[in-house]
């Protein structure tokens, strides 16, 4: 039986994940004195610098941080991480079963054939994590999860594919045009220096006279190219060019 299973690094509060990862380099943050007398419990830390241990909300690389934690532990526990997708990790098991994750900042979504094998993954996670486990996943990534009696897996984002052709189109003021397009764009296709605008100032108003941010919709594709391969080459050709 395949079983989904998702998990959110959180607890109570949202800065949970980031606060169990230990800052890499060396940082240091002040409090100012009149914290003292507000919070009398923290009075011996206020007016002076103190040095950050674990990582927090608003740090430039709090999310690395996170990630680096995350993903040593999982290596240490016996997971190979890919080297085309960091964020995507696998075991194989004595017994040949594998255990699939995939990380995306705080939230996990992993699956096993074996409930035994899952139970024993989560209770490591646990022992090591503070883990919210959300049980079978339905959504994750602005794509809808369908499982099916068969056991198939099904990943959809139609909703949000079309709040982006939506978003972008009105905004144009492009008519909407039916022909269909076998490839988004030709793969002879290399953009050089010769095809960007000279200056800033040309650039603005080129998006300006589209009424788009080229930058924006190219990470809007970005989120939807994991369902829909057929774009990924030119969402990678224009993101690189962006």
């Amino acid at each position: 039986m395949q079983q989904d299973t998702y998990a959110k690094s959180s607890n109570s509060t949202s800065s949970v994940p980031f606060l169990q990862a230990k800052v890499r380099n060396c940082m240091f943050m002040f409090l100012p004195a009149a914290y003292g007398k507000l919070f009398l419990e923290f009075k011996d830390y206020c007016g002076q610098s103190l040095r950050l241990l674990k990582s927090m909300y608003g740090m430039t690389y709090s999310g690395k941080c996170w990630f680096q934690e995350l993903s040593k532990w999982l290596i240490e526990q016996g997971f190979v991480q890919s080297s085309t997708t960091p964020s995507f990790f696998w075991k194989i098991y004595q017994d040949g079963l594998v255990n699939k994750l995939l990380d995306y900042i705080d939230d996990l979504l992993y699956f096993c054939e074996s409930e035994a094998t899952l139970k024993i993954f989560k209770d490591s996670l646990v022992s090591r994590f503070n883990i919210e486990f959300l049980g079978q996943a339905h959504r994750y990534l602005l794509a809808r999860i369908t499982q099916s009696t068969d056991f198939c897996i099904t990943l959809e984002q139609l909703c949000y594919c079309k709040s982006v052709l939506n978003h972008y189109l009105k905004k144009t003021g492009m008519k909407h045009n039916n022909k269909h397009h076998y490839i988004p764009l030709h793969y002879d296709f290399v953009p050089s220096i010769e095809d960007c605008a000279a200056t800033d100032e040309e650039s603005k108003k080129i998006q300006e006279g589209y009424n788009i941010d080229f930058a924006s919709c190219i990470g809007d594709l970005i989120c939807l190219a994991y369902t829909h391969p057929d774009i990924i080459y030119m969402v990678a050709k224009f993101l690189k060019f962006t």
